[in-house]
């Protein structure tokens, strides 16, 4: 199948910097850009260059999905302009950075998962994400990309957050994640928010639903807002 998927760049400058991939999220059924350019913003205005993978043009599925991952990640790598590689992931997203990172440990210098899918257990799973991602109910290949079971020792250090009340995704996948991390002394900080519904993203005015006021938005989910801060720290540590 002729691929359509592409990457688009967010480059501040020509310099080599460290450079945050972006995959977001939409059940594998598409990619939203609520989880992509205004990330890439919120990276450049913190000096790191930006790339979002924008991954669901053409709905390829298992494995050829992630095969077509690698080879954008080995381009981007041999980019001028990429010093080193962190993958952050939204959602689905979250869970193709998750196996990414679990298969290919060596090219990233760091991962970040926002409420992502991670287990295809039926009773924690968003199963439209599997379906998705492999066009069946095969429970063989659901097992293969369940990726709380695929992780190593010796990963890259990986900053994860959810929250409670998440009704889209369970954030048992957190947790799950984030434990078998710990069991195999991967480097890994959770963050869990009481409450907040799923894909509240960057938490502005600029990724609110469609549905909803954006003012009104980030005023309801302000204690959610802070992941950045957070996150921005925890990047300053690496």
């Amino acid at each position: 199948m002729l691929s359509k998927n592409y990457l688009e760049t967010f480059y501040i400058n020509d310099e080599s910097k460290t450079t945050i991939l972006i995959i977001p999220g939409g059940g594998y059924a598409f990619a939203s850009n609520r989880e992509g350019t205004p990330v890439a913003k919120m990276f450049n205005n913190w000096g790191y260059h930006a790339i979002v993978y924008r991954y669901r043009n053409t709905l390829l599925l298992y494995p050829e999905i992630y095969t077509e991952a690698k080879q954008f990640i080995d381009e981007i790598i041999s980019d001028s302009h990429v010093k080193d590689l962190i993958i952050i992931g939204f959602s689905a997203g979250g869970h193709m950075a998750s196996y990414l990172l679990t298969q290919h440990k060596e090219s990233f210098k760091a991962g970040i998962l926002a409420y992502p899918v991670i287990s295809s257990n039926p009773l924690i799973s968003h199963k439209g994400s599997f379906d998705n991602l492999l066009g069946s109910n095969d429970e063989v290949l659901k097992e293969k990309v369940s990726t709380e079971n695929l992780i190593t020792e010796h990963m890259p250090p990986i900053f994860i957050w959810h929250t409670a009340t998440d009704k889209s995704v369970p954030v048992e996948n957190s947790l799950i994640f984030y434990q078998n991390l710990l069991k195999k002394n991967n480097r890994a900080e959770l963050h869990i928010y009481d409450v907040g519904e799923h894909g509240l993203s960057i938490v502005t005015e600029e990724v609110s639903p469609e549905h909803i006021n954006p003012k009104d938005f980030v005023v309801q989910n302000k204690h959610v807002s802070n992941w950045t801060c957070l996150l921005k720290d925890w990047l300053k540590s690496l």
